[in-house]
This record gives structure tokens, sequence and C-alpha cells, in this order.
């Protein structure tokens, strides 16, 4: 990445946002539910709140963002 530039992506895929961005912004009916580092952000509470799904968290086996599976 260059200094200076910012890209913006709509991901809906967790696992993808938090292994390629550096920054994450959790939106639930076009509010901010958590914003910041990945580790942070997908979590299970922010999650739940976005999703209204339970969730369990799994450590990354490489040492990423923790990886939040269906309970």
């Amino acid at each position: 990445a260059r200094a200076g530039w910012t890209v913006v992506a709509v991901l809906h895929d967790l696992l993808l946002a938090g292994a390629y961005c550096g920054r994450l912004l959790l939106l639930a009916g076009g509010r901010r539910v958590a914003e910041g580092e990945p580790a942070a952000v997908l979590r299970p509470g922010p999650v739940e709140a976005a999703y209204g799904l339970a969730v369990r968290e799994v450590p990354d086996p490489e040492g990423g963002a923790p990886i939040l599976l269906p309970r």
C-alpha cells in the first residue's frame, strides 16, 4: 500500500475482511456497531449485535483475526 492512499471495500465475508483489511467498520441498519482493527471488531459482541446471530470465537491458527462460527 502507498502512504496517503485509502481503499474502501464493501465486504460481507467477515473472514476475507479480517484477512485483508487493516480497519473495519461494522454496520447494522445503516448504523455503526463497531470500528477499528479486525481483532477488535470481529468479536462475538459486535457481530452478534450486527447480525442477530450467536457466534463463538475460534483462534486463527495463523495468528490473524479470530474466526467466528455460529453456535
